[in-house]
């Protein structure tokens, strides 16, 4: 997703933290992070071959449908960056009206050319209407991730899921931060992440589908709340003291945590109960404490010499957000007719691995054109609307 989650590794930074220049400058890391929620997205979307009999088979299958959460990497970067934007250049003249221009430029440009596209020019073209055309309206006013879990989505556009729940998070979460004082921001923080779970909980025993608990805003906005939580940490000096002072314990309970999960969900199924009511929380936890050190090690120099952002990851970070509206297009329309065109292949590792790099790399060429082609344009009217800074 989905920063966005999917804009360049850029969080300014309050002077009163000594990780200001670390926040306010550009960090290599969180772009080379988005890499690899991208990268995860597209493995789970390239199981072409489901035929999981033989040992690498059924290795390759298990490791590429764990890219799923990927997506939930994209939530907590995207809570992250946004959460440290607002708070830094919160109470500044016209602080919100920059910030949500800099998001509409940022983000609708490419959005509304592939839904005019879809619905316009497909059409033209093909000479009939997409499935699920009745239902498009859902998309326009970024409603879908509430209306296709009973049936109302349109076939191939299903991902913009994710970038409805971060519009409708980008809209209501700046009046929050304007709202609340840093440290009872925190407060909310943890109280939304409480409200997901109960949610979850909730509409689970309500007998709703698992696709409604996957999608709903409601049910994923923990993580995006724990990413504004770590923003918020990194800008108290007491918090950061002892996150280092904890770096061994912290990560350690978070590492036994997640195995813990792993056990009791058999893996952390996308859509299994136990993933669900629990699993997208401690998911999330595991992000934001990757996040959180990434950024540590960064400030303190170990991010030094692309150890930990290397550029091939930071350049699909860059085109990520292009990538991931791309890459369940250019699977339909053409990565999946030419599998089915070829007949049945084999080995099913060899030939789910060598999609996924594929799929990756027409991806990627497309987000490539897409943003100095179109995007590009768009982002240079930012300039009008500077993000005040402390």
């Amino acid at each position: 997703m989905t920063a966005t989650a999917y804009e360049p590794g850029r969080a300014t930074g309050a002077t009163g933290s000594d990780l200001g220049p670390t926040l306010r400058g550009q960090m290599p890391v969180l772009d080379a992070l988005r890499g690899v929620a991208i990268l995860m997205v597209i493995a789970h979307r390239a199981i072409v071959v489901e035929d999981a009999a033989g040992l690498p088979a059924r290795l390759t299958v298990a490791l590429l449908d764990a890219g799923w959460v990927g997506v939930q990497l994209f939530f907590v970067l995207s809570g992250f960056l946004i959460t440290g934007i607002l708070l830094d250049s919160r109470g500044r003249t016209g602080y919100l009206r920059s910030f949500f221009a800099r998001r509409v430029l940022r983000i609708f440009p490419l959005y509304y050319a592939v839904l005019i596209g879809f619905f316009g020019l497909v059409p033209l073209v093909h000479g009939q209407r997409p499935v699920g055309w009745e239902h498009q309206g859902w998309l326009w006013v970024y409603l879908a991730n509430w209306a296709a879990p009973f049936g109302l989505g349109v076939p191939g556009l299903g991902h913009f899921w994710s970038l409805c729940v971060e519009e409708q998070f980008y809209l209501a979460w700046p009046f929050v931060v304007a709202a609340l004082a840093p440290r009872r921001l925190a407060v909310a923080c943890a109280a939304l992440v409480a409200a997901a779970m109960g949610s979850r909980f909730a509409l689970h025993a309500a007998g709703l589908p698992a696709e409604a608990l996957y999608s709903f805003t409601i049910c994923r906005v923990d993580a995006l709340a724990m990413g504004g939580a770590a923003a918020w940490a990194l800008r108290e000096p007491a918090v950061v003291r002892a996150l280092e002072r904890l770096r061994g314990s912290l990560v350690a309970a978070t590492a036994l945590i997640f195995a813990a999960g792993a056990a009791a969900t058999r893996g952390y199924p996308r859509t299994a109960a136990g993933t669900q009511l629990v699993g997208y929380s401690i998911i999330a936890l595991v992000f934001v404490v990757t996040v959180v050190y990434a950024v540590l090690a960064e400030a303190r120099g170990a991010g030094v010499h692309g150890a930990l952002a290397p550029a091939p990851l930071r350049s699909i970070g860059k085109y990520s957000y292009a990538m991931y509206v791309f890459h369940a297009l250019i699977h339909a329309a053409i990565g999946a007719p030419a599998l089915k065109a070829l007949g049945a292949l084999q080995p099913a590792a060899l030939v789910n691995v060598a999609y996924f790099v594929a799929l990756s790399a027409a991806s990627y060429l497309a987000a490539l054109g897409s943003y100095h082609l179109l995007e590009e344009r768009f982002l240079r009217l930012k300039v009008h609307f500077p993000v005040a800074r402390q």
